[in-house]
């Protein structure tokens, strides 16, 4: 009987939507009794799969992974507990991949397979669940596994409370899921404080020296190339941080966008219960609810064309194309017919903290006067209320001061192809949720407006690292 000996991996495991990264280590205290050439195999190929995983090579992984799980396990052998959690993991690493790609049957075979080997694999319930909610409507099946999840974690991740909201949402089953939603976001608030980490001075005062957009002031323009093509980056805001990037997409790439997602929107839905990422006091009980924001949208799953979107936001934005892979949500695509709108909100929260919007706009109004407008009311204002101190305060201000001066009239109109980055927190470190970038997207009065977004994660000890090598 042999056992192998692994050493410490980091594995990668991507959340559908969340895109978060989480490492799991592989446990190194498995000592082999007996050494000889095969450990050493597959001990590299773990390895050579995990790092092309990292990168972001995932077709590569795919193959590595698959490589490594379609070895037979010899079912005589008393497997110890290490080596199945070791292969339920990778089990999971591979499933998520699948996912992201659109492939579900694989993926649902793979998480199944983690499962088997390890029955207390939180993540695997949890991603199964993402799975069985968002691509196969199988949201009964989809609760069950969360529920299990949330049993192994021991009821105090703030994610999977989350996703359980989510999946009674989707079930119409919208008191249970809001009590779920709120949990989150305390559960969230609580390991903020309990895990608040500072960054180095020595990487505070240089994020402006590692993205030069940083250093524009509104007005200002730079020139930035990818691909041996020219874009023009706009500043036109300083707080908060909002750029314009002038045919970031081509008419192809925004036609092949909304085809893609043109078969698979559905109704949108505020993520993380409206009383969370909207405003305290909005009142979700309200026949009203869903006015707040009206139109339909759909999560795209990974594939070429997309990834090298994400390439040339990287090139553009100076930003490690890694740290944009891995800390990017899936592309959304949304679309807005007459009257529909999403009223005053912030992209980030405790719950999700985003570092930055990335809105792309996929089609032309029809005229000047068709509507659509993305609109920051406390973009450049210089007197801003003292009073102001969170996301609710400042909504309720701009409610209250709509009819006057005291509110920004920057407007952003829809032109396809163009881009718009906005940031979520304050310079210089970017610890600090930034409330002027409350944004609205107001009513669409003529035709159809069609946009897309990524979010990316707000994790600065991540994005200082990216820059190290």
């Amino acid at each position: 009987m042999w056992i192998i000996h692994f050493f410490v991996y980091q594995i990668i495991i991507f959340l559908l939507r969340d895109l978060s990264v989480h490492t799991e280590c592989l446990n190194s205290s498995i000592v082999a009794e007996a050494m000889n050439e095969n450990e050493n195999s597959i001990n590299n190929k773990i390895q050579f799969a995990l790092k092309k995983h990292k990168n972001g090579e995932f077709q590569d992984a795919i193959i590595a992974y698959e490589e490594i799980l379609s070895s037979s396990i010899d079912d005589s052998i008393d497997i110890i507990d290490s080596i199945k959690s070791i292969y339920s993991t990778l089990h999971v690493n591979v499933a998520t991949l699948y996912m992201q790609f659109g492939d579900n049957e694989n993926s649902k075979n793979h998480f199944e397979k983690a499962i088997e080997f390890n029955s207390t694999n939180s993540q695997a319930y949890y991603n199964m669940a993402i799975l069985l909610t968002s691509k196969l409507n199988e949201h009964r099946k989809a609760l069950s596994h969360a529920m299990k999840c949330n049993r192994i974690e021991g009821n105090n991740n703030p994610k999977t409370f989350h996703l359980i909201g989510n999946i009674l949402q989707s079930m119409n089953r919208n008191d249970e899921a809001e009590i779920y939603f709120i949990n989150a976001e305390k559960l969230a608030l609580q390991q903020k404080k309990d895990n608040l980490i500072t960054l180095h001075d020595q990487n505070t005062h240089s994020i402006t020296e590692l993205i030069p957009l940083l250093k524009l002031k509104a007005g200002e323009e730079l020139i930035m190339q990818h691909d041996s093509i020219s874009y023009s980056i706009q500043c036109i805001s300083s707080q908060p941080m909002i750029f314009q990037i002038k045919d970031l997409l081509s008419h192809s790439e925004c036609e092949y966008i909304i085809n893609k997602a043109r078969p698979s929107m559905e109704k949108s839905y505020v993520m993380g219960g409206s009383s969370i990422e909207i405003s305290s006091d909005w009142d979700s009980t309200s026949s009203n609810v869903n006015a707040y924001r009206s139109s339909q949208n759909t999560w795209l799953s990974m594939d070429e064309i997309l990834i090298n979107i994400q390439r040339k936001l990287s090139s553009l934005l100076s930003i490690s194309f890694n740290y944009i892979q891995q800390n990017s949500e899936d592309l959304q695509v949304v679309k807005y017919s007459i009257s529909e709108e999403f009223k005053l909100h912030h992209d980030s929260s405790t719950f999700h903290p985003r570092l930055m919007t990335i809105l792309l706009y996929l089609t032309n109004p029809i005229h000047e006067e068709a509507g659509g407008e993305t609109w920051f009311p406390l973009s450049n204002i210089s007197n801003l209320d003292s009073n102001i101190h969170s996301i609710t305060d400042a909504i309720q201000y701009c409610n209250n001061n709509s009819n006057t001066n005291n509110i920004s009239n920057l407007k952003i109109k829809p032109r396809q192809g163009h881009g718009l980055v906005f940031f979520n927190y304050l310079l210089p470190n970017m610890t600090e949720l930034d409330i002027s970038a409350i944004h609205a997207g107001m009513p669409v009065l003529q035709g159809e407006k069609w946009i897309a977004n990524y979010w990316i994660r707000h994790n600065m000890n991540s994005l200082m690292k990216s820059y190290q090598y």
